[in-house]
């Protein structure tokens, strides 16, 4: 039943082109998530449909249109794949290697929808660490107000996986590791 009234409130937004992003309840059932999961002693929580699948549909024409894949150089690594030629990059790390310029009309295209991924892992995150000795995220270590860590993607990229030799899985591999 809760789906359908969050449904029925995306479809509503949708019927008039302001597409809302994330579900009104889902900081809710982070804070009841978290709970639950560490009670199992397990820290991960997936939420089903956290994003409307309605606004990630509007979102991917504009994606597949910008997509431009862009070769990035590794060591190889285990897979032993020295040439990475599948993911577009939309943000990278200062001086991070491998390295390409960022997709930036990507960026721009996707920036609403990570900055709410932002907000929710921030949310997922305060609710974890809520009852460790009060840890505050103000600038001031007098500050006794409790606020949401800041986050700050260092790496962001979308992966085209098609059926082609060595387009048609993400293999072994570990980010950044390694001389590359």
């Amino acid at each position: 039943k809760k789906n359908e009234n969050s449904k029925t409130v995306a479809d509503a937004a949708t019927q008039k082109g302001n597409l809302p992003i994330v579900r009104s309840d889902v900081r809710k059932e982070i804070s009841k998530g978290v709970l639950r999961k560490k009670l199992s002693k397990m820290r991960h929580l997936v939420l089903k449909e956290a994003i409307y699948p309605s606004y990630l549909d509007s979102l991917f024409p504009s994606v597949l249109r910008l997509f431009a894949p862009q070769t990035v150089s590794y060591n190889g690594g285990v897979a032993q794949i020295t040439k990475w030629k599948i993911s577009c990059y939309l943000e990278v790390m200062e001086g991070g290697i491998p390295c390409t310029n960022p997709n930036l009309e990507l960026r721009m295209a996707c920036l609403e929808l990570l900055n709410n991924c932002n907000d929710l892992f921030a949310e997922w995150y305060r609710q974890q660490h809520s009852c460790n000795g009060r840890r505050r995220w103000g600038k001031d270590k007098h500050d006794t107000e409790m606020r949401r860590p800041q986050v700050k993607r260092l790496m962001t990229f979308i992966t085209r996986y098609t059926a082609a030799p060595g387009e048609q899985a993400l293999l072994k591999h570990v980010d950044g590791a390694g001389k590359v």
